[in-house]
């Protein structure tokens, strides 16, 4: 190289020959060392420390660079501003060099080699070369990751004659021991190298798993070797919802030819985990509902049954009862929901709801065939009354009318509909068919429970002649109502009546401020003039 030539050449005046000369002479104790060095302008001195640290690193002799070094740390010690980095990574380099030249190892490069080469790639020379001990010295000295030597080591020892004669355990701690010395050692490719492909040890590799700094490749590799009740006791509590989707997916999709007894296991596994039979339950029922195989349907209901999911079960039933095209599906798979409820006690309410909900159906089903329309399956008990109230509009026969309000009168009892609903139910729908005459009949009954506002907002709502809306509002109990009313439908006087009854003042300025007829508002003012004297 040129700088050891500028050092060595005879005669040499170069400032890098003069730094080395004046370190030998400081060295052998010479006073024209301090001289020497003096001597070199302090810009030539960095270019002579520089070609001393080139020189080292481009010899082979130990003793030279040890030479070429000094003078290079010679040098800095009168430099101003020296930058010792480069002769910080130049001597790591030149003891790798050193090491790796050794005929044992047989790896004589240059620096120019070493380069181009990275010591990345010298590593896994010198891993390859089984030497191992050499691998992890530079590692440390390099500051550089032992994961890739361990990785290998590990590897190599599990294919030797002398693990083939050690047990599980053995070569599981054998291995721990040695790889301790890195922290978040991942032993994935480790348990691979055991598992082999299925041939292998596959305890060995489930348990060396075990030391997994990270969650998704332990459990993507207990995956791959068919250990999943493994994977999802690790992912359980691993507490990563995207990974425990993944194990369970999976879980599911091999579950299609596993025996019984494995799929009573799966679920065991899964139950004992609130998050994922949450998970699995959520997923099972989408693919359910959305599915078009009925394999969908039986995996979920199995799942269920194990779990003793009644509520869920029921639940499941009654969807897919109104999913089915006749009445008659719908009606037996709700009789299926109904005997999931029954089988929890906690959940009566719910087989009762169903039970009244298939007696509605049939009810349903009935009036349309008896009465030729369709216009009651799939109501509630309320519309399905307003429906028979509201056929016996104008046009019906008398026979037919008295049996569509006696059907009604039946559901009421049937269901135990409460009499102010009822009324509600029966005025609004007379109302709206125009049935008055029937309304007036009804209203004249008994004393209605709901009383006759009801009766007075229907009329105004569907149409009714006025003197039909004052003949209810007249019969409205409370004042308040009866002014409103009476305002509604511009009645002033009457509803002038009502407050002065009431003597409330607010109520006739109200109704001063919206009324237009000019004797009702000098009425008004009068009436007002004398509560105030």
């Amino acid at each position: 190289p040129a700088s050891t030539e500028a050092i060595r050449r005879i005669g040499s005046t170069d400032p890098a020959a003069i730094l080395f000369d004046a370190m030998e002479a400081f060295e052998e104790g010479d006073v024209k060392a301090d001289e020497s060095i003096r001597s070199i302008e302090d810009a030539k001195l960095q270019q002579a420390v520089q070609a001393c640290v080139s020189a080292a690193a481009g010899s082979f002799s130990t003793t030279l660079q040890t030479k070429y070094l000094k003078a290079a740390t010679y040098g800095m010690g009168f430099c101003a501003n020296s930058d010792p980095t480069e002769f910080v990574e130049t001597s790591k380099m030149v003891r790798v060099l050193n090491q790796v030249r050794n005929p044992l190892v047989g790896l004589p490069l240059t620096t120019e080699q070493y380069r181009r080469l990275t010591p990345a790639s010298l590593l896994d020379r010198i891993i390859h070369r089984r030497l191992y001990i050499l691998a992890l010295a530079i590692c440390q000295y390099l500051n550089v990751s032992k994961h890739k030597v361990l990785t290998h080591w590990a590897c190599e020892f599990l294919s030797s004659p002398k693990a083939s004669s050690m047990t599980d355990e053995e070569l599981r701690d054998v291995i721990r021991e040695k790889l301790l010395v890195c922290q978040d050692m991942s032993y994935t490719t480790v348990a691979l190298q055991a598992f082999d492909h299925g041939k292998g040890r596959k305890r060995l590799a489930t348990m060396l798993l075990d030391f997994e700094p990270e969650p998704v490749q332990q459990v993507r590799l207990l995956l791959h070797m068919g250990e999943r009740e493994v994977a999802l006791q690790k992912v359980v509590n691993s507490l990563n919802t995207n990974l425990l989707f993944m194990v369970l997916v999976d879980s599911l999709n091999a579950l299609r030819a596993a025996t019984p007894e494995s799929r009573e296991a799966f679920y065991q596994t899964v139950k004992a985990s609130p998050e994922a039979a949450a998970l699995l339950k959520r997923y099972l029922r989408y693919h359910m509902l959305h599915g078009r195989d009925r394999e969908e349907q039986d995996r979920f209901q199995a799942f269920l049954k194990n779990k003793k999911d009644f509520l869920e079960l029921g639940t499941l039933s009654v969807s897919k009862a109104y999913q089915k095209r006749t009445m008659d599906e719908r009606i037996q798979e709700l009789k299926v929901a109904s005997v999931f409820f029954s089988q929890a006690r906690d959940l009566s309410t719910q087989a009762k709801v169903t039970e009244e909900q298939i007696e509605l159906l049939e009810v349903q089903q009935r009036l349309e065939a008896k009465f030729k329309t369709r216009c009651f399956v799939d109501m509630s008990v309320s519309e399905t009354i307003f429906n028979l109230f509201a056929l016996g509009h104008e046009g019906k026969d008398t026979s037919t009318r008295k049996e569509l309000f006696q059907e009604a009168d039946r559901i009421q009892k049937h269901f135990k509909v409460p009499d102010r609903r009822f009324w509600h139910v029966k005025v609004k729908a007379l109302a709206r068919s125009g049935q008055w005459k029937e309304l007036k009949q009804f209203a004249n009954q008994k004393k209605p429970p709901i009383g006759f506002a009801p009766f007075a907002r229907a009329c105004m709502e569907f149409g009714a002649s006025e003197d039909e809306v004052a003949y209810y509002i007249e019969r409205v109990q409370n004042l308040e109502d009866r002014c409103s009313l009476f305002m509604q439908v511009k009645r002033w006087n009457k509803a002038v009546e009502c407050a002065q009854k009431l003597k409330d003042p607010e109520k006739l300025l109200h109704i001063r401020a919206v009324c237009k007829d000019p004797k009702v508002t000098q009425f008004i003012e009068q009436t007002l003039a004398q509560w105030s004297s």
